[in-house]
Order: structure tokens, then C-alpha cells, then sequence
């Protein structure tokens, strides 16, 4: 599913508060509304007070408190992007998360890639 202009709120779940809070900086810049987790627990209540109140999930694989891959398996059904980033090329199966429709973004990453991820051109970030 390609975001919109109109489809532009963001569950991103991100353990490291520092990557958390400049990703939230920047697609917010984009133009994207962004709601921030740092647990799966976080996340999971997050989604329970808006359940369809998202267009996509950023989530890092590995967290606290679990892995941001059985998150985004646990939103499957609902009409979204989910995005899974990891710094560790063995921390999920490739071929089943694509096979999820699930899309991958290794860190480190330009926040233009994870923008053209969502569906929206980087040059929202040119001035």
C-alpha cells in the first residue's frame, strides 16, 4: 500500500531513544504524523487505543521486550505499510517477511529511504 498525503500516520517502534526521536524529527518534517514506541508494550498500546488510527508501522527488529517482526506479523491484517529495520542482516528470515509483504530497511539508513519506503518522494525533505 503506497501512502498519501492523506494516509500519513506512523507507528514507529524504536528501542534507542536518540534513532527514535531524529526519525520522529525528520518524518515529521515530511510531513508525517508520528506516534513513537520504545517497547513492544508500548507499541501493543499504542495500536489498542487506535487501532486503525495507522497507515504504517516502522518497527526495529530487535527490542526489549521482543521482536518487531511478530509486531508487525500481530497487524497483518489491517491495510498498512510495515517496515522492519535491522542493523543485523540475520535477525529475520528474508524471504518469509517478504513473503508478509513486509519491507526491510537496514540500518544505518538515509531517512530518504525510509520515506521513499512509505511511499512518499525524498524530495519533501529538499529545500
Amino acid at each position: 500500500m503506497e501512502m498519501s498525503k492523506e494516509r500519513s500516520r506512523v507507528l514507529l517502534l524504536e528501542d534507542r531513544e536518540d534513532v527514535r526521536e531524529l526519525a520522529a524529527v525528520l518524518l515529521g518534517a515530511a510531513g508525517y504524523r508520528v506516534e513513537t514506541a520504545g517497547t513492544v508494550a508500548e507499541a501493543r498500546a499504542a495500536w489498542a487505543a487506535q487501532p486503525f488510527g495507522f497507515d504504517a508501522v516502522v518497527a526495529d527488529a530487535h527490542l526489549p521486550d521482543g521482536h518487531g517482526f511478530t509486531f508487525l506479523q500481530d497487524v497483518e491484517q489491517y491495510d498498512l505499510t510495515r517496515i522492519l529495520m535491522s542493523g543485523d542482516p540475520y535477525a529475520i528470515d528474508v524471504e518469509v517477511a517478504r513473503a508478509q509483504g513486509v519491507r526491510l530497511l537496514a540500518k544505518p539508513f538515509a531517512v530518504g529511504a525510509l520515506i521513499e519506503m512509505l511511499g512518499r518522494s525524498p524530495a519533501h525533505l529538499e529545500s
